[in-house]
């Protein structure tokens, strides 16, 4: 496995294999969806939050 793998890539691995491992844990389906979408939403918040922060905006509660 290459070790400069993008991003996005790397975060599909992860997801995978956080999945796989929920399912081996017993967890239900529909939970590892909800958890699943739960994540990718915070991750959407996160980029978007980073991308504000890149344009010299500064974070939206005017943290530090």
């Amino acid at each position: 496995m290459s070790a400069h793998v993008p991003l996005r890539s790397a975060l599909a691995i992860a997801s995978a294999a956080y999945e796989e491992a929920m399912r081996e844990h017993g967890l239900l389906p529909d939970t590892i969806t909800v958890i699943s979408a739960m994540a990718a939403r915070r991750l959407e918040t996160l980029e978007a939050e980073d991308r504000s922060e890149d344009r010299g905006a500064g974070p939206p509660d005017g943290g530090t």
